[in-house]
């Protein structure tokens, strides 16, 4: 795989003395989810809370209308997961639950490989990002009844929560607004990662959708 990389960058910066090439900045924000398969859909509930990225991209069009790029992002992704368990008092099931409700967390830098298609003012992109995890958290709260009363715990894991190396799926399209300012909506679709809680690993996934803002430094090339 680095093998490859190596090669491919060498190959668009080779192109890039030749051809048209798109280099910049960009800023996102939209909402996230963070899933475990370790659930089932009677007693578990997620939600989409907020997350950015921001970062560099790079394209080098090969053709007149497509391109290839390649894009490196800082990502914080958040998960918020309630899950609800029957609850015994004495062997007798109670009107009450047992309540979780989990935050997660996870920043990452993420580099992608990229394909696109320009035409006039708007853009498509699809492409493969692999993702080094740099720091993750969990914290689970816990409403537990007992004996008349509720029983509240709180537990919290900062570090080594999710694999080092996170791969995913991701689109775009984006319109450009003025030579140099376009504006982008994204979806990253993650494949499996692995969610560790000792002595246990789940299968879990990571999706994020978001709009923002792409800046183009370099001097704008009309391309009609």
């Amino acid at each position: 795989m680095k093998r490859f990389l190596f090669i491919l960058i060498f190959l668009l910066f080779s192109f890039s003395s030749y051809s048209q090439t798109d280099f910049g900045i960009k800023l996102n924000g939209g909402f996230s989810k963070i899933t475990a398969t370790r659930y089932n859909s009677s007693n578990f509930f997620d939600q989409w809370p907020l997350s950015w990225q921001g970062g560099l991209y790079y394209n080098v069009f090969i053709f007149k209308r497509i391109f290839i790029g390649v894009e490196t992002v800082f990502n914080q992704m958040q998960g918020k997961e309630k899950t609800e368990y029957p609850n015994y008092d004495n062997g007798i099931l109670t009107k009450d639950s047992v309540v979780i409700n989990t935050s997660k967390s996870v920043s990452f830098i993420g580099n992608s490989i990229n394909i696109g298609y320009k035409y006039k003012r708007f853009t498509l992109s699809f492409g493969f990002q692999y993702s080094f995890t740099i720091a993750s958290n969990v914290n689970n709260k816990i409403s537990m009844p007992f004996s008349g009363s509720i029983i509240n715990l709180e537990f919290d894991k900062k570090q080594d929560v999710y694999d080092k190396l996170v791969t995913g799926l991701k689109a775009g399209i984006y319109y450009d607004l003025t030579k140099r300012f376009s504006i982008e909506g994204a979806y990253y679709h993650g494949l499996r990662v692995f969610y560790n809680t000792e002595p246990d690993r789940w299968n879990g996934k990571f999706r994020q959708m978001t709009i923002g803002i792409r800046f183009k430094i370099n001097r704008p090339i009309d391309k009609k």
